[in-house]
């Protein structure tokens, strides 16, 4: 698997990636900055460059689109880094390496575009009380479970009594 290939089929690209081929296109254009100015100055190893940045001949991830692209297809479908690599042609010792580098540069690429999530509720009332423009934030629908409040009041309120998370045959939640 490679950007070049999966680029020509864009509904699987976005399967894929997660990303619509132009949301992809604008946050690599930003990813490929970070990653530019980070390998400038560190080795991947996060050490101080002595030689300049060049892109090895034998490595399987040579643009930052693949780089991207290998970062994202794993986040959004979560295979073991055995599988993911096997898709990606290398080793899973090679894989891991490059998922945290990748990982480290999405990270400084979302906070640079400020675009990081709020991970909770007043989290994400600040943000849209600094901001004027809501309409540029986009939400995560991911259901995180939350722990359970110990009064009953409570508990009616926030809960239907739809989708219980508790296993009878596992006798656990």
């Amino acid at each position: 698997m490679n950007y070049t290939t999966l680029r020509k089929d864009l509904k699987q690209f976005q399967s894929v990636s997660g990303l619509s081929h132009l949301d992809f296109l604008a946050l690599h254009k930003e990813f490929a900055l970070v990653w530019q100015q980070q390998m400038q100055h560190w080795t991947a190893d996060g050490k101080p460059r002595l030689r300049s940045y060049s892109v090895r001949s034998d490595s399987v991830l040579k643009t930052t689109e693949d780089m991207l692209l290998f970062v994202l297809s794993y986040l959004k479908n979560n295979p073991t880094q055995e599988y993911h690599s096997s898709q990606w042609g290398m080793t899973q010792s090679q894989a891991h390496p490059w998922l945290q580098r990748c990982q480290a540069i999405l990270r400084m690429t979302l906070q640079r575009c400020d675009m990081t999530p709020a991970r909770t509720n007043l989290e994400l009332l600040e943000r849209l009380d600094a901001q004027d423009d809501v309409a540029r934030h986009r939400l995560d629908g991911t259901e995180r479970p939350i722990e359970r409040p110990h009064d009953d009041r409570k508990q009616k309120k926030q809960y239907s009594g739809k989708k219980k998370a508790y296993h009878k045959e596992l006798g656990h939640q």
